[in-house]
């Protein structure tokens, strides 16, 4: 089991370089929901704010710039 970190929205974080561990897909593909993951046996843990939501986009965003960042979460 893992902890799958989702969105403000409910759905994870992946993007298109990302293994999907819960329904194995790839490309630009829809993101799996929390529902999904809850199903596939992992534990979604979500981003509590927006400005924690905008935090993982810019922290995930590859710019060559190291980064450091602080969230707040919520377990599910």
């Amino acid at each position: 089991m893992a902890h799958i970190l989702i969105d403000k929205y409910d759905r994870c974080f992946c993007n298109c370089a990302d293994k999907c561990i819960v329904e194995h897909k790839s490309g630009m593909q829809g993101r799996c929901t929390k529902e999904q993951i809850e199903a596939s046996g992992h534990r979604p843990v979500q981003v509590y704010d927006d400005k924690s939501h905008k935090a993982i986009m810019d922290f995930t965003c590859i710019d060559g710039d190291e980064k450091k960042i602080q969230i707040k979460l919520k377990r599910l």
